[in-house]
């Protein structure tokens, strides 16, 4: 697809400044890993969440195999 403004030799400018863009960014991601956390953390505070054995798995048994791993 070929882009419009490209073709027009249009100049696309922010209708606010880079730096108010930039911190409705970073506040939005903060807000919603925040969000996350509050949502989850029932999970992070118990060993349910933290720990899976992976010995089992195809990439370690191959790397295993061709001892990279012991």
């Amino acid at each position: 697809m070929i882009d419009i403004g490209v073709i027009l030799n249009v100049v696309y400018t922010l209708p606010l400044p880079f730096w108010l863009y930039t911190w409705g960014v970073v506040a939005a991601l903060v807000t919603s890993l925040l969000v996350l956390i509050f949502v989850d953390r029932e999970r992070l505070l118990t060993s349910e969440g933290r720990a899976r054995d992976i010995s089992d798995t195809a990439l370690i048994k191959l790397l295993k195999r061709r001892q990279l791993l012991k």
